[in-house]
C-alpha cells in the first residue's frame, strides 16, 4: 500500500488526518487494515504508536487535527476527530 492510500485509509476509518513525510509513492510495511474506530478516550501518543506500527521505519508521521496543527500526545483521539468540520 503506498503513503497517499494509507493516509486516505487512516481517515477512513479513524476520521484523523494523518501526513506520512515521504513522496506520495512510496510503499508503507503494512496495509492500514484497522477496521474498528480506536478508542476515543485514547490518547495521540497511543494512537500514534498504533498506525506507526503499519507504517515501518525510515518514514516520519503527523497527524494534523481540524484547524491544521500538530495536536498535543496527551489530546484524546475524540478530541482530535471533533475537531474537523464535516
Amino acid at each position: 500500500m503506498n503513503v497517499r492510500d494509507f493516509e486516505d485509509s487512516v481517515w477512513a476509518h479513524q476520521g484523523i488526518r494523518i501526513v506520512i513525510r515521504a513522496p506520495s509513492g512510496t510503499s508503507v510495511a503494512f496495509p492500514y487494515d484497522y477496521q474498528n474506530k480506536m478508542i476515543a478516550t485514547k490518547n495521540m501518543t497511543w494512537f500514534r504508536d498504533q498506525v506507526m506500527s503499519y507504517i515501518g521505519e525510515g518514514l516520519e508521521m503527523e497527524v494534523i487535527d481540524g484547524n491544521g496543527e500538530i495536536p498535543n500526545g496527551n489530546s484524546h483521539i475524540n478530541t482530535v476527530r471533533n475537531s474537523y468540520k464535516r
